[in-house]
């Protein structure tokens, strides 16, 4: 939650029970890393600038649980952190303009968070406003903010290697996902497409090949509904907006099959959804 607890809830969404950390501060942004069991790791982005880093357990209760790390360096809120598991790259976006690449070295093969070794391995200016979202792939990670750009930089050199400018038509861009296929070696996933979802209310696909948008309208009446978050699931591009409408988009055809307006969610801020799997 947006005061560092975490909420446990069965399938039916029952609370089972709240876990806190020692430090309440406020988060503009987290995401929970699994871990063993009903056990993990939180990774929060503090209105403070800093990245606090704790753990749960199945055995955790309602209790004030220490923070392991505060990973410092950014200079205004932390909008968004994402974590790749292969690569033990977390990556961070901000209130400052920048982005950061920090890499996570673990002791054992248990991966125990409060004993690994933390330290930034680049930080990302490039951006002439905030940098909302991020996405880490295999040697690029792409991140996209306030400016309308669309940002690709080297993944090892930490350099920018193109933008496109515009990108929804000067309107900040809220969300990002991508789309993979198999390349020839079958030895790793190749990025084919990334689809950005705009504060002018569109979704825009973007061919990494022949960087050429695809531009999609929200079936929506409401000028400022747009879309808070885009998720890429089974081929299918789930759009959540802020009025709480739901709309699923067959990722080859870009046509809509499904909407659902939910008014409890109307607003809220619902941060991210599972790249796997859609509850």
């Amino acid at each position: 939650t947006a005061h560092n607890r975490i909420i446990r809830m069965r399938a039916d969404f029952e609370t089972c029970d709240t876990i806190g950390c020692e430090e309440k501060c406020i988060l503009y942004s987290g995401l929970l890393v699994p871990g063993m069991g009903r056990g993990g790791t939180v990774l929060a982005g503090s209105v403070f600038s800093k990245i606090l880093v704790w753990t749960f357990s199945a055995d955790s209760s309602d209790s004030e649980l220490p923070v392991h790390h505060r990973l410092s360096g950014h200079e205004g809120v932390i909008f968004s952190v994402q974590y790749d598991n292969d690569k033990q790259l977390i990556c961070s976006t901000s209130d400052d303009r920048s982005a950061r690449i920090w890499k996570v070295t673990f002791g054992d093969v248990t991966r125990a968070w409060d004993s690994a070794q933390i330290h930034l391995v680049h930080s990302l200016f490039g951006h002439s406003a905030r940098v909302f979202r991020s996405v880490i792939l295999d040697s690029n990670v792409i991140t996209v903010g306030e400016d309308s750009k669309i940002s690709v930089w080297d993944l090892e050199t930490g350099k920018l290697e193109r933008a496109y400018e515009n990108a929804h038509a000067g309107s900040q861009i809220w969300s990002i996902a991508v789309k993979t296929c198999q390349s020839r070696s079958k030895e790793e996933n190749k990025v084919s497409e990334v689809t950005t979802g705009g504060g002018n209310g569109s979704l825009q696909t973007w061919s990494v090949e022949k960087p050429v948008p695809v531009h999609v309208n929200l079936p929506t009446t409401e000028k400022d509904d747009i879309p808070k978050i885009v998720g890429l699931v089974n081929n299918k591009f789930y759009v959540l907006t802020n009025y709480g409408n739901l709309f699923i988009f067959d990722s080859f055809v870009h046509d809509m099959i499904y909407s659902q307006q939910l008014p409890a969610l109307k607003n809220y801020a619902v941060l991210d959804l599972d790249n796997k799997v859609m509850f």
